[in-house]
């Protein structure tokens, strides 16, 4: 399918308190862009400018229809996808590194196309509960503050048709570090998307490549995420037409 005529869901506001993603989408609403339309996954948490309401919106998927707040919410999105070729999910992070993409491990093979006509370098394959593993024409990104600008995302939205662009390195998600965990580990030495030391490995009990990413989590669950560098990228699948 010609990468013009796809039909895009851009999504802001899943976590209310990120702004990215929610001015964008008020941008679009006042410039439109052809075959893009908008939303606001949880429009109370960001009216009240809260990560959530009740419940993390981004790990109660699939969701459930009689559920709490968010995982209605989350039943809903996941319903709305299904009218859509493309869904963008954008959101914020405050850590010191660059901007990446977010997909399942059986997504839609065009979504590394897309993160890289996005300028989005590393894309990570997510194993946990999130909008990704549920559905698979969704790309995440997660936007550095350096580059949390909505007028140049708008500005590369429009220009995403164009051009191939090159393959961003792929990732598997592999385990969160803790606080707790951090304390006797070389973090000092910890680099965005960069292997971490052998001793840290064997330490962890993790084998083979390992990177980290959101270092010093601005959340109190853990202290960073570690993933694994991938030489091919798992069984993507072909597009479905809409129906």
């Amino acid at each position: 399918m010609d990468n013009r005529l796809m039909k895009t869901l851009v999504i802001g506001g899943t976590h209310g308190n990120e702004p990215l993603g929610i001015e964008l989408v008020k941008l679009l609403s006042v410039r439109p862009l052809p075959d893009m339309e908008t939303m606001v996954a949880n429009p109370r948490a960001a009216q009240a400018n809260k990560r959530f309401i009740e419940q993390d919106l981004n790990r109660v998927f699939p969701g459930d229809a009689a559920g709490t707040y968010e995982q209605r919410r989350a039943r809903a999105i996941l319903d709305m996808l299904r009218r859509y070729d493309l869904a963008l999910d954008f959101h914020n992070t405050l850590a010191n590194q660059p901007s990446c993409g977010f997909t399942g491990l059986t997504y839609d093979k065009r979504l590394l196309s897309i993160a890289s006509r996005l300028g989005i370098e590393h894309v990570i394959e997510a194993s946990y509960d999130c909008i990704n593993k549920y559905a698979p024409n969704c790309l995440s990104v997660e936007i550095c503050v350096q580059e949390s600008d909505a007028a140049a995302w708008y500005r590369r939205l429009q220009t995403l048709p164009a051009g191939l662009g090159v393959k961003p390195n792929v990732y598997r998600y592999l385990r969160r570090v803790t606080w707790d965990e951090s304390k006797s580990l070389e973090v000092t030495a910890w680099r965005p998307f960069q292997e971490i030391p052998s001793r840290d490995k064997q330490m962890l009990g993790v084998a083979g490549s390992a990177c980290p990413i959101f270092i010093g989590s601005t959340l109190t669950e853990y202290y960073a995420t570690l993933i694994s560098r991938m030489d091919r990228p798992s069984g993507t699948i072909e597009a479905k037409e809409r129906e």
